[in-house]
């Protein structure tokens, strides 16, 4: 069973082969009983402006549902110091995971998120 944490929101600005700025909002939440993270997204139209709101909104309820692709997790032991998993290192793991080049034909990946 899933732990219902509280959701996070990590924002990576994302620029298109076209120069095009398209925000990325990133929601997270912590699932202790399988240690690991669980993440989904919301990508900002080139058409509409950035509203963080929106962006929460769209990726908060895609995390909860888990229906829309991508849909990933991070163990904890990528995002930990020792102590714990670390905001600063949840942030640049999920900025990385999403720079990564498209590594797999046989799933479901946008080809620059890599999940």
């Amino acid at each position: 069973m899933k732990n219902d944490s509280e959701i996070r929101f990590v924002y990576v600005r994302d620029y298109e082969e076209d120069g095009v700025n398209r925000p990325l909002t990133i929601a997270y939440r912590f699932n202790d009983e399988a240690e690991q993270i669980e993440f989904n997204t919301a990508k900002c139209s080139p058409k509409d402006q950035f509203v963080k709101a929106t962006g929460r909104l769209k990726a908060a309820a895609r995390l909860t549902k888990g229906k829309v692709k991508p849909n990933g997790t991070i163990p904890y032991s990528m995002v930990s110091d020792g102590t714990g998993p670390k905001y600063n290192l949840i942030a640049a793991e999920l900025h990385a995971i999403h720079t990564q080049p498209k590594v797999c034909d046989n799933c479901v990946c946008d080809t620059k998120f890599n999940i």
